[in-house]
């Protein structure tokens, strides 16, 4: 993110949080390069990206709009030495951790409700954050997100969400933020339906990624290239 240019007279909003630095830290695919889909399909809609980021989607359906930032959450915090600490809730409410998952157990599904059974060597690799990674992605998603993270209260931060909750629902991401002497600006990031790859989004209003603060308070909304939220209740992890 660091290499995308500001809007005239911002300049980058300086930040000691582990989890900014690394969202601003993702690499990007040459400018103009094109959104690919799971399968290698290129996506329908070309219009709704600034820029690519360069990470891969997997080679199935799943990694769609709030997979992508539990994925990104959770790469932060094993890439950090604290891939322990990552769990997520489930859309039935139940919290599974990666702990578990790497101990060996894994979650049954039994009516409504996961039961765990010891079924595999414990084992701390990516590989198997990523087998983990599938499970969530299958099992949770934008509901159970707009659940489990708390409300950001005062200013909009860096890794901070938006959440439309629902079947389907949908939710991005900010990945940068820069501040001018009349207004500030937010770059956001998005995975979308059928999964893809992780994109910065294109400002419809603009020729880049880049959206006012101010217009965003002013409307009281947020309209994206292919989602327009009706409320700014950002949440933070």
């Amino acid at each position: 993110m660091q290499s995308l240019a500001l809007p005239r007279g911002a300049s980058r909003v300086q930040t000691a949080d582990p989890f900014a630095l690394f969202l601003r830290q993702l690499p990007l695919k040459p400018p103009g390069s094109r959104v690919l889909l799971y399968n290698g399909q290129l996506k329908a809609n070309q219009r709704a990206h600034w820029r690519v980021v360069d990470m891969d989607v997997g080679s199935a359906d799943l990694q769609q709009c709030a997979d992508a930032l539990m994925r990104l959450r959770a790469e932060f915090l094993f890439q950090s030495g604290r891939g322990g600490t990552v769990a997520f809730t489930m859309t039935n409410g139940q919290r599974v951790s990666f702990s578990r998952w790497q101990a060996g157990e894994r979650p049954v599904l039994r009516g409504q409700r996961f039961s765990f059974q010891r079924k595999a060597a414990r084992d701390t690799s990516y590989k198997n954050l990523r087998a983990y990674l599938n499970f969530v992605f299958t099992y949770a998603g934008t509901a159970s997100l707009a659940r489990e993270l708390p409300h950001r209260m005062g200013e909009w931060q860096i890794g901070d969400v938006l959440i439309q909750g629902g079947f389907p629902g949908h939710a991005i991401i900010i990945l940068d933020r820069a501040t001018g002497a009349e207004d500030s600006y937010l770059l956001l990031g998005q995975s979308f339906m059928p999964a893809q790859e992780f994109h910065v989004l294109q400002n419809p209003r603009r020729s880049d990624g880049w959206y006012s603060v101010r217009a965003l308070r002013t409307a009281g909304k947020a309209e994206t290239p292919e989602w327009d939220f009706p409320h700014l209740r950002f949440q933070h992890w």
